[in-house]
């Protein structure tokens, strides 16, 4: 069995954390409680003949301290694959240092994976597989 497709795979995945992990020191830290959740309506374009799908999720709210006397609540209305968390639990807070509007949770749904960089993540290695398997790898 060939590995080469199995390590182009785990050399992408190296790179995407790389990154994400580099990226970390633009932000600045929080403990933060999820306090409430929020019903949300999401209307969704569809391709079969212009129609909409609706759905309705639940947007956690978040709230953080800051510079301890400040308090900041936030929904964080990301789009993201899997949300599991419930009312009370504790959690990181990633917020920018250079916009502090620019606010997320840190767990691996909402930093880590995020859906555009998956896709991404995927294309990038069906293509490399692709490349190699069409005009590196030796019959």
């Amino acid at each position: 069995m060939n590995k080469v497709p199995f390590f182009i795979v785990f050399f992408l995945i190296l790179v995407f954390v790389s990154i994400k992990y580099y990226n970390l020191k633009e932000y600045t830290i929080y403990d933060a409680k999820i306090i409430g959740f929020e019903k949300v309506n999401v209307t969704v374009a569809t391709s079969t003949h212009g129609g909409t799908t609706t759905y309705t999720k639940l947007t956690p709210c978040v709230e953080y301290y800051k510079n301890s006397k400040d308090t900041i609540r936030y929904y964080d209305g990301k789009r993201v694959l899997y949300s599991s968390f419930y009312k009370n639990e504790k959690v990181k807070v990633l917020e920018d240092k250079n916009n502090q509007y620019n606010t997320t949770i840190f767990c691996l749904s909402y930093y880590w994976l995020e859906v555009s960089e998956i896709i991404m993540l995927a294309l990038f290695a069906t293509v490399f597989i692709g490349f190699y398997k069409v005009f590196l790898k030796k019959k």
